[in-house]
Formats: structure tokens, C-alpha cells, sequence
């Protein structure tokens, strides 16, 4: 139960104990419970948990180094996050696409221009390094343009690249491997949204099976590559009851690679969100969404005690929409700052042309989108977990801003419930304690 707040630490009591977490440094620590009921500290505590980053020494230092550390996350980074929409074709059409509403017709730019436009931007923010996420509609469906970029990259000594891909996973042949085994493909994302028969409702094909073939498809990358596989699923009313039984299925197919510590197999499980211009799929399958974000972190909290890898446990504090140097690139080669709104003019940061031939028009925009602050933020103990909510919803839903303190007010002890019964892990993942394993 949350009881108060100390210093910029929530202060909770939880089984005969207070528990002090701070948002900001993401770190937390248990004190026993006095016979008053009430949080003190002694001064020798209070040093202490300061030195730990658990508290703040006064109003003035919270005020100053929260917004430091949203900054610093902001910010200081060395690595160039590039999501690069290759194009909008795909082998299949989902019901939740979130490109389904928008045009089409975009021209591609060549692999050449788009990886130079890689460089072009590596270059821009002074960076050590680059990460490119291949991205679409279906990023597979033209191997040959895959090929061409990633062998042009090598060319223009950008060899070094780490490459992830999300990708429905119909698409695992031969020449993909021989790819994926050539250059620096670290990590395959693919979703699975139920068992086969909800999986097929929702990423429709008339020419084959997709549950199948994807399960085909994992066995293939499991045994001829070295790739770590994201397990992505997006839950709303019509699966919630059924993801256990999918887990379990994957369980029973890839044990192996799902338990043991070095695993290749990490599940992620999302909420559905509704596309631009929204739909009926989407319309009629999302929960209200305080009923909807409770009821997913008790599942969250159950899953997690089958001791499988999860990708992350709460609310993403920084969207690609607020990180200086994660962007996202159309087919076309336009910038975007949100993948729920690409293609539209909302997110626009730059036009290839201009960002092309005028630089400095892309951090104008980038600046607008990143320091986006709304007042009411300013003071709510939660600005690090949601920091000001996301403008994708509230263009959206036409609100100024979307205040996420009732959601959060519902689901805080949840969120650190799963802090206190995890352990992070090397690559970022989290898995349950022993001592709370099932």
C-alpha cells in the first residue's frame, strides 16, 4: 500500500515492512516498520540512502537531479538508434496493422541513399556508434534490397553496425541465414498473439498457415543461427485468457532455449494500441485502459513465475517519441519520432530533402518534440515513469495532453512488486527470483 512520499522516494508498506523506491534511480530498499506507523529515518539511515540514490537530501536537489536523470536518459548516449521502415509491403494483413490507414504509395529510396542516409545521420549527432532495426511493413519481403543495404554498409565502413529486426516471421529461408550469419544480426522480433487459431484471425494469410510456419520458422533460426529471438505478443480482450496456454506451447517446443541462462528465447508482452485513425479490430478489443493496464500486470506477475526471460517490466519511461538519438526513418527516407504515427504529418520531423539540405531544421523539430512539457507534470511523483504521457494518444484522442496518475495510482505497487521479485540480467532482460519462482 502506498502511504506517502519521502524525499523523492514512494513509500510503501508491503508484508509488515516500508519500502522506499525511487523512480529516478530505479532503486529501492526495505526498513522495518515501526510501532508508529509512520516513515522515520535516523540521520545515519538517511546518509545512507542517500549515498544509495534511494532519497534526495531536499526539495531543492529532487527538483534538480530528477530532471537531470530524465535528461541524462534523454540524452547521453554514444549510440545512433535508427528504426528504418524499409517499406510498407507485407505478406500479410492484420487486423491491428497500425499503417492501415495511412497512404501507401510512398516512393522507396534506394538501399545506396538509405544507407548513406544511415552515415548522413551517424555523422549528424556524433556518434560512436549505430544501431539499425529493420522495420515495415514486412522487412523480409525483399531480400535483395536487405542484402543491398547491409553489404553497402560494409562498403562505406559501416560494417560495424548491429542490426535487430521485427518481422511477422513467414519469411525464413536459406538466403536469410546465410545473411543473418554473414553480418551482425543480433536480435529477431516476432509476434505470437495466442495459439493457432486466435494467431491466424489476427495476421491473416490466404496462401499459408502463419502459426505453423512461424513455429517452423523459430526451429530454422534456433539451429542455424546464433540470433536471440524476441517472443513479441499484444494482448487485449480477445487473448488475455489464452497466453498462458501459448507460453506453455512454446515451453513444451523450446525449453532448451527458454530457461537456460544462455538463452535465445525472451518473451515481450504489450498492450494493443489503436492506429492512426483507429479501427474496428482495435475499437471493440481494448479494455478500458485502467481496467486493461491493472489486469496486465497481474498477468505480468503471474507469467513471470514460470521463470522465463521477460524484455521489460514497466511502463516505458522514454518513447522513441522523447530520446534525442532514436528515430525513425520512412520508406521514402523522411524522420519520424513515434512508430505508432509514422507516416503522419503530426510526427514528421524532417522531409529527406530537407534533412538532406538543411540540418539544422531536424534538431529544430527534434527539440519541440523532446522538451514537450506540460505543466501539470512538473510536480507528480510519477514524471519519471511516464514522463508527460504520450503525444501519440493525445493527437489521438485531440486532448492537449494524456495523464497517465490514475493508471499508475492503480498499478504503482504492482510495478514495484515486480522490480522487488525480478533480477535484470546482462542483455536487459528480467527473470524472477528463485525464492518466487512457482
Amino acid at each position: 500500500m502506498f502511504i506517502t512520499e519521502h524525499k523523492g522516494a514512494l513509500v510503501f508498506e508491503i508484508n509488515n515492512e516500508y519500502v522506499l523506491y525511487n523512480t529516478y534511480t530505479d532503486d529501492f530498499v526495505k526498513i522495518e516498520k515501526n510501532n508508529n506507523f509512520d516513515i522515520s529515518l535516523t540521520a545515519e539511515m538517511e546518509e545512507k540512502f542517500v549515498k544509495e540514490g534511494i532519497i534526495f537530501e531536499d526539495d531543492f536537489e529532487y527538483n534538480s537531479v530528477s530532471r537531470y536523470m530524465i535528461n541524462k536518459s534523454k540524452y547521453v548516449s554514444n549510440v545512433l538508434q535508427i528504426t528504418d521502415a524499409l517499406s510498407y509491403n507485407c505478406n500479410l494483413k492484420c487486423v491491428y496493422c497500425m499503417q492501415q490507414n495511412i497512404d501507401k504509395k510512398e516512393t522507396c529510396l534506394s538501399f545506396i541513399k538509405k544507407v548513406e542516409e544511415w552515415k548522413y545521420l551517424k555523422e549528424l549527432f556524433n556518434c560512436c556508434s549505430l544501431n539499425v532495426c529493420l522495420f515495415g511493413g514486412e522487412p523480409f519481403i525483399d531480400l535483395k534490397y536487405v542484402r543491398g543495404l547491409v553489404n553497402y554498409a560494409k562498403e562505406i565502413d559501416l560494417a560495424d553496425i548491429n542490426y535487430t529486426v521485427v518481422t511477422n516471421g513467414t519469411i525464413v529461408n536459406d538466403e536469410l541465414i546465410n545473411l543473418m550469419n554473414e553480418s551482425n544480426f543480433e536480435k529477431i522480433q516476432i509476434t505470437v498473439d495466442g495459439l493457432e487459431l486466435t494467431h491466424n484471425k489476427r495476421r491473416v494469410s490466404n496462401e499459408f498457415n502463419c502459426f505453423s510456419l512461424i513455429i517452423v520458422n523459430l526451429k530454422k533460426l534456433l539451429e542455424k543461427t546464433n540470433i536471440k529471438i524476441i517472443i513479441n505478443t499484444v494482448i487485449d480482450n480477445n487473448n488475455f485468457e489464452e497466453i498462458n496456454d501459448m507460453v506453455n506451447f512454446l515451453i513444451s517446443e523450446f525449453t532448451e532455449h527458454i530457461f537456460s541462462d544462455e538463452k535465445r528465447i525472451v518473451f515481450n508482452f504489450g498492450m494493443e494500441c489503436h492506429p492512426s485513425g483507429k479501427s474496428n479490430y482495435t475499437i471493440s478489443s481494448i479494455p478500458n485502459i485502467l481496467d486493461y493496464t491493472k489486469r496486465y500486470y497481474d498477468f505480468l506477475i503471474e507469467i513471470v513465475r514460470k521463470g522465463i526471460f521477460i524484455s521489460q517490466l514497466f511502463p516505458t519511461p522514454l518513447c522513441i517519441n522523447k530520446v534525442e538519438k532514436d528515430i525513425l526513418l520512412a520508406p521514402n527516407g523522411d524522420v519520424f519520432k513515434c512508430i505508432s504515427g509514422l507516416g503522419s504529418n503530426e510526427y514528421l520531423i524532417s522531409t529527406y530533402d530537407e534533412l538532406m539540405t538543411n540540418p539544422m531544421s531536424l534538431f529544430i523539430n527534434l527539440s519541440k518534440h523532446i522538451e514537450r512539457y506540460n505543466s501539470p507534470c512538473q510536480c507528480c511523483k510519477y514524471q519519471s515513469l511516464c514522463n508527460g504521457g504520450c503525444y501519440y494518444n493525445s493527437i489521438l484522442e485531440d486532448k492537449k495532453f494524456i495523464c497517465s496518475k490514475s493508471i499508475l495510482d492503480a498499478t504503482i505497487e504492482d510495478i514495484l512488486y515486480l522490480k522487488m521479485i525480478t533480477d535484470v540480467q546482462n542483455d536487459g532482460s528480467y527473470r524472477i527470483k528463485k525464492d518466487f519462482a512457482e
